[in-house]
C-alpha cells in the first residue's frame, strides 16, 4: 500500500497486524499445525502459539498488558477493569514512509508509541491522569483512566 502510493498512503497498525496474523496462520498451516493466538513482540514480527491449557472463565482472554512510555496499551483488546474515557486522539503521521517513497514503514510499536504520546498530550489538558490507551483500528485510540 505504501510502496504503491510512493509513501502517500501508509498502512495502519491494524493493517500491519492483520498481515502478521495472516502470515502466522499460513506458516502454521503449511507446517501442519494450528495456532490459538499470535503474539507480537516488536519490530515487524510475530509468533503463532498454541495454548497448553483449555480456556475457562478464569483464563479466557487474559494476557499481559504491554506498557509504552509508562502507560498500559490495549491493542485490539480492552481492560477487564472498569474505566472512563478521558481523551481521544489520532496519532500524528511521520514522514518516514513518504521520504523513502513507501519503501520504509514504521512498526506497529512505533505507531502505538505515537498514539500514546498523543493521548498523553491530550490527557494533560484534561482533568485526570491517563492510565492506559485502547487502540482498535485506524490511526485513532482513546486514553482512559481506571475507575
Amino acid at each position: 500500500k505504501s510502496l504503491a502510493t510512493g509513501g502517500m498512503m501508509t498502512p495502519t497498525a491494524s493493517d500491519k497486524a492483520n498481515q502478521l496474523v495472516k502470515n502466522a496462520v499460513k506458516n502454521a498451516t503449511k507446517d501442519g499445525k494450528q495456532i490459538d493466538a499470535v503474539i507480537y513482540s516488536n519490530a515487524k514480527s510475530a509468533v503463532g502459539v498454541k495454548f497448553t491449557e483449555d480456556a475457562n472463565e478464569n483464563n479466557d482472554g487474559i494476557g499481559k498488558v504491554k506498557k509504552i512510555a509508562g502507560v498500559d496499551v490495549y491493542a485490539f483488546s480492552e481492560p477487564l477493569a472498569p474505566y472512563e474515557m478521558i481523551s481521544e486522539g489520532k496519532a500524528k503521521a511521520h514522514g518516514g514512509s513518504f521520504a523513502t517513497g513507501g519503501i520504509l514503514n514504521s512498526s506497529i510499536e512505533d505507531d502505538l508509541t505515537k498514539l500514546v504520546e498523543k493521548a498523553k498530550d491530550d490527557a494533560g489538558r484534561q482533568v485526570g491522569q491517563l492510565s492506559a490507551v485502547i487502540y482498535n483500528s485506524g490511526k485513532t485510540g482513546i486514553g482512559i483512566k481506571y475507575k
